[in-house]
Formats: structure tokens, sequence, C-alpha cells
């Protein structure tokens, strides 16, 4: 059932990618600046859709930073760092995750393209 759910959504991201100028993350001053976010209920939806999308053999989101944040894992804080340091174009994550990063001010909508 997972599957049929990814599946519904990643012909849009690919395409909002390959019609995208810039590809490249966008961060400024350690805030990012993700172009798709992906929010999934639990860390076995954001790990399905994250390992979809990372198997995905394009030339469009090899070019694409991807990151997968949920709670309960025990190198979240190194995440962060990871999201902060390299930047996020496209993040899969958990609505608590996406809180917190909202609460510490380490991502912004401003650039936001599509939420699934």
């Amino acid at each position: 059932m997972q599957l049929k759910f990814v599946l519904k959504y990643d012909l849009l991201i690919w395409d909002r990618f390959y019609h995208s100028a810039n590809v490249h993350p966008s961060f400024n001053s350690g805030v990012v600046y993700p172009k798709v976010l992906i929010l999934a209920p639990d860390w076995f939806t954001c790990e399905n859709a994250y390992k979809h999308l990372s198997n995905v053999n394009t030339d469009v989101l090899k070019t694409a930073t991807m990151c997968c944040i949920y709670e309960g894992q025990n190198i979240e804080n190194e995440l962060y760092r990871n999201l902060l340091t390299q930047g996020c174009d496209l993040l899969v994550a958990t609505p608590t995750i996406v809180n917190d990063l909202i609460q510490k001010r380490y991502i912004h909508f401003e650039r936001l393209e599509m939420i699934v």
C-alpha cells in the first residue's frame, strides 16, 4: 500500500526539478530553503519515500539534495547539522520534525514550490 502512495507524486517531483533552472541547494546563513517538502505521518513512510526517490536513476534527482529526518533517530542532531551545512532541495520529514526545524529557525519556506 505504501508503494502506491509514493508512486502518485514522484513524477510531479521529477518534473519540478527538471524544469527548475537552479537545482543547487538553497541555504543562506544557517537557514535552509527547500523547494519540495514531503510530509510523512511516521518514520516508516519517511523511509519508504526517501528510499524510493533515492533509487530513482534519473539525472534530474542526482543533482538534487535530498534529506530524510524523522523523530527517534539517534543521530537527529547530526542530521540537522548536515541539513544546515549541505542544504536541501527535497526534504522528507514528519510534521514534528518540520515544526522543530521551524521553531529553531533552521528552515524557511520562502522558496517552497511543492508540498506533498
